[in-house]
């Protein structure tokens, strides 16, 4: 019996990313407007004195280029392995295990696979051999980004809407609004501190902190064939396989979050089955 054992380990940053203008401040027609989230208002360079900024505080505009960058961190997986396989002139046999830790470069995202797996063959005659193989992947993931586009949880489109002159750390240090951001009226509790006056772009580190999106999926696959040598120029052999897996998907909207304030919670149970026959014959 040969034992082996596996060790890796990496680290994840975001290989390129969107080449974004620095120059204007948010607004329209060359006018700057904080109720706004695009680039259409005036030079940063040419705006003298203080303006209102997202939170309805005097400030001195600048612009922060890196915020794409600042927002995004690294991640990191860890891999370990082991496996024990042997073979004799009557069979062979492989039985693994992996395991995967990782967290990712969105904030508060991470994932854990388990994997075991069994190959495993058999000389039952000169003519007759046999094999299975089986596997099992249990992942569960927490924090992933949902796709989509009408969610609050959608990260790009968040990062999309949050003016050049607003800094990414200081978002990141301030997540529930204050009373000089808009709040409806009656309100009351926690809410989401918006990167506008108009209260409805989410600060998107509230997403990445409340905002989760947790899922668990248990998968076994596998099969099994039979394989007869006919004569000593054809061979038949036969074969039957599964897949089948359950996905558990669970996302969470916190109450005072910009655009949907009473909060949202769902869940969702996927199953799906697959069989497989084949008989092929080899000349």
């Amino acid at each position: 019996m040969n034992v082996t054992y596996n060790a890796s380990a990496r680290v994840d940053n975001v290989f390129r990313l969107p080449d974004l203008q620095s120059e204007y401040a948010q607004g329209n027609l060359g006018v700057y407007n904080n109720q706004l989230g695009n680039g259409w208002g005036p030079r940063i360079s040419e705006v003298t004195g203080q303006v209102r900024d997202y939170k309805g505080e005097l400030t001195t505009l600048r612009a922060y280029p890196d915020n794409w960058k600042n927002f995004f961190v690294t991640g990191r997986t860890l891999i370990n392995s082991i496996s024990l396989d042997g073979a004799t002139e009557q069979g062979d046999y492989r039985v693994g295990y992996t395991n995967l830790q990782q967290t990712g470069i969105v904030p508060n995202s991470e994932m854990s696979r388990h994997t075991l797996s069994l190959n495993a063959g058999k000389k039952i005659s000169n003519k007759l051999t046999s094999r299975v193989w089986v596997n099992y992947v249990r992942t569960t993931s927490d924090g992933r980004p949902q796709q989509g586009s009408n969610t609050p949880n959608v990260l790009t489109t968040i990062l999309v809407g949050v003016p050049m002159t607003v800094d990414m750390q200081e978002l990141r240090d301030n997540l529930f609004a204050t009373s000089a951001q808009a709040v409806p009226p009656g309100w009351t509790g926690d809410l989401a501190r918006s990167i506008d006056l108009n209260g409805v772009q989410n600060n998107p580190y509230w997403v990445t902190t409340f905002n989760r999106f947790t899922n668990s999926v248990d998968r076994v696959y596998g099969g099994s064939s039979l394989s007869y040598d006919a004569t000593d120029w054809f061979n038949i052999t036969a074969r039957v396989g599964t897949d089948f897996f359950t996905e558990n998907r669970r996302s969470v909207t916190r109450r005072g979050t910009r655009g949907r304030l009473n909060g949202l919670f769902e869940t969702n149970e996927i199953f799906e089955r697959e069989l497989q026959t084949d008989i092929i014959g080899t000349v």
